[in-house]
């Protein structure tokens, strides 16, 4: 069973692929369409990736529905 932090890290690279760097927010809804195609495709595991992300300061909420990649997500 996959663990919170690799759900994080499934998010993060997500992001990256997307493009986007530290300090860039990406729209929330993006990443779930990219979660929800990809091999993870489970809502409840993207969620418990994102609070993990979140929590360690990976990304932070960049306020209607969108997120921000911060320096140390994108060194994550």
């Amino acid at each position: 069973m996959a663990s919170e932090e690799h759900f994080a890290r499934a998010l993060i690279q997500i992001i990256k692929d997307a493009g986007t760097a530290a300090g860039e927010i990406m729209i929330f809804g993006a990443i779930e369409s990219a979660w929800l195609k990809s091999d993870y495709a489970d809502r409840e595991d993207l969620m418990s990736g994102l609070k993990y992300a979140g929590d360690h300061g990976w990304v932070e909420d960049a306020g209607g529905g969108k997120l921000r990649l911060t320096t140390k997500g994108a060194k994550a």
